[in-house]
């Protein structure tokens, strides 16, 4: 069984205020000038806000929400643990699973528990959010879709995309831009599931456009793509 959530408003949750209590946490003296600079340079205010938040798309974000979580991840990480349950985390989507019946059922309040304790209410789930799946039904974490039999792949729809596109670039239909999206995305199913390259090949051949320099399809993947098998 399989349950996700999500945080609330993540971005504009974290202020300044929460990310320098847990620089303290970690043993990081600031001074009012390195906290000056720190507010100006990882926090904006919209027009219509009234308080500093977290910058949405700065490539500094990230890091900093993964230091905002540090303690969360590993009060999480031993209560499931010592419950039988694998936690995971992506950004600000939770996931967590287990084979043990009934065990993810009750698991959601106390999430809730640890974050309310850690971050003074300040983070929280999103409710909303919150998806409750198991092997009855389709499980996807992040695009990813979950098998049964313990795979993973990227589905059947994005499949179907992805065979229509090396059936346009094998018709010589695609332009650069579209080729090099192709073989990105292609890569990443590769990755997932080795074998889908090779069903792939087998439908439309390996030598698809002689006059293009990635003239088979298994040139298409980018290379150590397809080093992982699952």
């Amino acid at each position: 069984m399989l349950v996700k959530n999500g945080l609330k408003e993540f971005f504009p949750s974290i202020k300044p205020d929460l990310f320098f209590k847990e620089c303290r946490h970690q043993g990081i003296a600031l001074s009012d000038l390195d906290k000056d600079l720190l507010e100006g340079v990882l926090f904006w205010k919209t027009r219509r806000a009234k308080s500093l938040s977290l910058s949405i798309g700065a490539p500094s974000s990230p890091l900093v929400f993964n230091f905002i979580l540090y303690r969360f991840d590993n009060a999480i990480s031993q209560l499931c643990q010592s419950e039988g349950i694998v936690y995971t985390r992506y950004a600000d989507d939770l996931t967590f699973s287990t084979n043990k019946r009934g065990a993810i059922l009750s698991f959601p309040p106390k999430v809730r528990r640890i974050l309310g304790t850690l971050y003074d209410g300040n983070i929280k789930i999103n409710l909303r959010k919150t998806v409750l799946s198991s092997k009855a039904h389709n499980r996807h974490v992040t695009g990813i879709t979950l098998t049964n039999d313990g795979k993973l792949n990227i589905g059947r729809e994005e499949k179907r995309k992805l065979s229509a596109a090396v059936y346009r670039y094998a018709s010589q239909m695609l332009e650069l831009e579209e080729i090099l999206v192709l073989r990105g995305k292609l890569s990443y199913a590769t990755f997932l599931e080795p074998e889908f390259l090779e069903r792939l090949i087998r439908k439309y051949g390996q030598q698809v456009k002689p006059d293009w320099p990635c003239n088979h399809l298994s040139a298409l993947v980018l290379p150590g793509s397809h080093s992982i098998a699952f």
